[in-house]
């Protein structure tokens, strides 16, 4: 499945108040890895029903790697919800080791550390 059509099934709702910095978490499960989200919302929020959708096809897919599929996550994400700051966790058990990784993004000029950092 190529990005464009992958990044389709991604559904966005406007930001409520898209004057406040504010953290937006959600979990769930990505085939036989654990995934977390969290953002800081610009102008848009994921729809949490087609967030599932997008995740249960992204899942369904086949990735050489968890780096692989969390930098697909992390590219998909920001091209369509284009967020303030965002990070992306993944972690995965296999053959008796957890295996985890976690990436980010920031819009250019962007900082609110504080609100972060406890994440």
């Amino acid at each position: 499945m190529s990005p464009l059509n992958r990044r389709a099934l991604l559904t966005t709702l406007a930001n409520p108040s898209p004057s406040t910095d504010y953290v937006v978490t959600l979990e769930g499960a990505l085939g036989d890895a654990r995934v977390a989200l969290a953002y800081v919302p610009d102008r848009l929020v994921a729809e949490p029903a087609a967030l599932a959708g997008y995740l249960a096809t992204v899942a369904a897919l086949s990735w050489p790697s968890l780096e692989a599929l969390g930098a697909a996550l992390r590219d998909d994400i920001t091209d369509v919800l284009v967020p303030r700051w965002l990070r992306v966790t993944l972690r995965r058990q296999q053959d008796g080791l957890i295996h985890s990784l976690r990436l980010e993004d920031r819009q250019p000029r962007w900082t609110n550390d504080r609100l972060v950092a406890g994440i």
